[in-house]
C-alpha cells in the first residue's frame, strides 16, 4: 500500500560479567542492564486528494523489567502519535504527542547512590524542517 510505513524492532539480552577475578561484578549483570525492548511504529500518508500530504502515525515502546543487585526497576510502556504534513515544496511540518497516556517511568538507572533519570511527561513537540 503506497503511504504506508511499518517498523519493528527488539532486542533480547542475556548478560553477566563473567570474569572470576572481578569479585565484586562476577555473576551479576551490567548496570541498568534492559533484558528485553520492543517498539512498532505505522504511519501513513494521504497520497491523494484534497488532503494529500497529510499523514499520521503511532509509535509504541515497551521496555522490560530491569535488576540490579538487590534493586529492581519496573519495566514501562510508552505511545506516542504524530501527525505530519509533506505539502508543501521544500516544507516537512511534525507535531508529535509524546507520551499519550502520561506513564510516570524511569527511563534510565544512573546508579545506586543516585537519582534515576525519569521519563519525559506528556508532551508536544512541533518541527519543522526546510530543505533549502
Amino acid at each position: 500500500m503506497h503511504g504506508l510505513t511499518l517498523g519493528f524492532a527488539a532486542a533480547w539480552v542475556d548478560s553477566e560479567y563473567v570474569e572470576p577475578q572481578d569479585i565484586e561484578n562476577y555473576g551479576t549483570a551490567p548496570w541498568g542492564l534492559i533484558e528485553n525492548q520492543t517498539s512498532a511504529f505505522a504511519t501513513y500518508e494521504l497520497q491523494e486528494g484534497p488532503l494529500q500530504g497529510f499523514g499520521f502515525g503511532a509509535t509504541l515502546v515497551d521496555v522490560g523489567d530491569r535488576r540490579q543487585g538487590d534493586l529492581f526497576l519496573k519495566g514501562y510502556t510508552r505511545a506516542d502519535l504524530h501527525l505530519s504534513y509533506q505539502g508543501l515544496p521544500d516544507w516537512d511540518i511534525t507535531l508529535q504527542l509524546r507520551n499519550v497516556t502520561d506513564e510516570r517511568y524511569v527511563e534510565r538507572l544512573r546508579d545506586r547512590y543516585q537519582d534515576n533519570f525519569f521519563g519525559a511527561p506528556r508532551a508536544f513537540l512541533l518541527r519543522t524542517e526546510y530543505q533549502f
